[in-house]
């Protein structure tokens, strides 16, 4: 059995695109997927083999390695896809290689520039002040 869960896209698009019968689909919001257990507990609820998520375009998806966690926790098997028809495939080699690597590195990045400028702010605001 295959599970599919809509995040955002149309899913006549999706049948469309991919020759597979989506026969279990459910509809979830973004903010579902912030309730861990919840969400667990949707996708293994009808013992699935494969779960898909589906999404209207890959590229602005911000959330693919939290959805590739939920299918390492559920079913080990399965893909994000979108109405553009194309696949992003789980594979634990990549979660655990490259995609938690580049998370984690965006986020030291993101705190070395929140660092960075509130020691440059107030430097800033007092040369602006100085030369009034």
């Amino acid at each position: 059995m295959i599970k599919l869960l809509i995040l955002s896209g149309n899913l006549a698009l999706l049948k469309d695109k991919f020759n597979i019968e989506f026969n279990n689909y459910q509809k979830i919001d973004e903010k579902d997927l912030v309730r861990f257990g919840k969400t667990l507990n949707l996708i293994k609820q009808d013992n699935p083999m494969k779960v898909y998520f589906a999404v209207k375009d890959l590229e602005f998806q911000r959330f693919i390695v939290f959805l590739k966690f939920y299918i390492l926790l559920t079913t080990g098997i399965g893909s994000i896809i979108d109405e553009n028809g194309e696949e992003d495939k789980y594979s634990i080699g990549k979660l655990f290689f490259k995609e938690i690597p580049m998370l984690i590195y965006e986020i030291i990045a993101s705190i070395f520039v929140v660092i960075y400028f509130y020691i440059k702010m107030p430097i800033i605001k007092w040369t602006i002040y100085k030369n009034k």
